[in-house]
């Protein structure tokens, strides 16, 4: 190999590990930048508490069955063949999206909501699905806080977007299949790590003990 050909692979490689350091420091940026976000609204002290369809941070399990329940006579939500319940998002197009609901409680109370969008008319474009929630929700809630690489990553324009008020986080996802919406207590989901990862620790050092 000529002293020409290896001063060119040096080369690749110096741009291969500064554009890996770049990117690098993008991901790290946007992680900075929502943790102090999160921060400064903690530390406002507003509670915002609401989710969607009347649900709300601090409901017990019962609590939110109960709501579905309710809802289900009003015929905001209704049950699938799999005895899930689902709502329906319009728009002009797609027309319908139908969305299906993940719960998650800390301490026995709801922390974490997630809805998980569907739609038969744009089953292989979720972008165009996540960019019509954008659109509903920045009219609900003003131009969203940050646009970040996409936590799936699945195409390289994927991204998430997020809005953070007081206590409240509320996150679009793009997926493969699916696109989600996120509402979170930054609070209880920061104690919940935290709880998380003192057990995490506790048996690792139980095993350090064992062997």
């Amino acid at each position: 190999m000529s002293h020409k050909q290896i001063r060119k692979l040096i080369l690749i490689f110096a741009l291969i590990v500064i554009v890996c350091s770049c990117e690098e420091k993008i991901i790290k940026s946007d992680i900075e930048i929502i943790t102090e976000k999160e921060n400064a609204e903690v530390a406002t002290g507003l509670k915002n508490d609401t989710i969607i369809l009347g649900f709300y941070f601090g409901m017990t399990e019962s609590q939110v069955l109960e709501k579905f329940l309710d809802l289900s006579i009003s015929k905001k939500v209704y049950l699938n063949n799999e005895t899930q319940f689902q709502y329906d998002f319009f728009f002009n197009y797609p027309k319908k999206a139908t969305a299906s609901f993940a719960s998650e409680y800390f301490q026995e109370k709801l922390y974490k909501m997630t809805l998980i969008l569907v739609s038969e008319e744009v089953s292989t474009a979720m972008k165009l699905l996540q960019l019509k929630l954008i659109e509903l929700f920045n009219d609900k809630y003003g131009f969203f806080f940050i646009k970040k690489e996409s936590l799936l990553r699945i195409r390289n324009d994927d991204f998430d977007v997020i809005w953070i008020n007081g206590n409240r986080k509320i996150e679009i996802i793009e997926g493969y299949s699916d696109v989600r919406i996120v509402y979170t207590n930054i609070i209880d989901e920061r104690e919940f790590k935290r709880v998380s990862e003192e057990k995490e620790k506790l048996k690792i050092e139980e095993v350090i003990k064992d062997i």
